[in-house]
């Protein structure tokens, strides 16, 4: 391989660690520690998944608890999280959590998040796509990994209509 290629593939990085490298989810966790036992502290619920995480309010005070929980996280989390577009106080239904959210009402089930959903016929429509130049077989045997794959992760939904229209 030209070693002038190589190096011009490498550039150096400013600050943080790199999207998808081993260190990022290391040391998201160890920032995060901090969020972890400050919500704890106070009793709250919460879930956190590497870097995502969501706090759980109760209803009907969850609205107001939640902008002061929002608003009282340690500022080193929050700056740990890297992503304050992400944050906000808002009702499960409305927001994802791993590519899942909640439908709404008394008795909540987990559905896919309609983001995952248009996520996937993005990467349909872009693997069976007629100018990518790979025969039918190789289209169908990429779809089909995708597809199991895909499946794999998201078939334990409560909301199985959602599977049947996408069928």
């Amino acid at each position: 391989m030209d070693k002038n290629r190589i190096t011009r593939l490498i550039s150096p990085t400013e600050e943080g660690a790199p999207q998808g490298g081993p260190l990022s989810p290391l040391l998201s966790n160890l920032m995060l520690d901090v969020l972890d036992k400050e919500l704890e502290k106070r009793g709250h619920r919460f879930v956190r998944y590497a870097d995502d995480c969501k706090h759980l309010c109760a209803q009907p005070t969850g609205r107001r608890a939640g902008d002061g929980e929002h608003r009282a996280v340690p500022r080193q989390a929050s700056q740990a999280q890297g992503q304050q577009a992400k944050s906000a106080v808002a009702k499960p239904s409305v927001r994802k959590f791993l590519g899942f959210s909640f439908t709404a009402g008394n008795k909540p089930r987990r559905r896919i998040a309609p983001q995952a959903i248009d996520l996937l016929k993005a990467r349909v429509r872009e693997l069976t796509r007629r100018t990518r130049g790979k025969s039918l077989s190789q289209v169908a045997k990429e779809l089909s990994c995708y597809l199991i794959g895909w499946r794999g992760y998201f078939g334990f939904c409560e909301t199985p209509s959602v599977l049947l229209k996408l069928d």
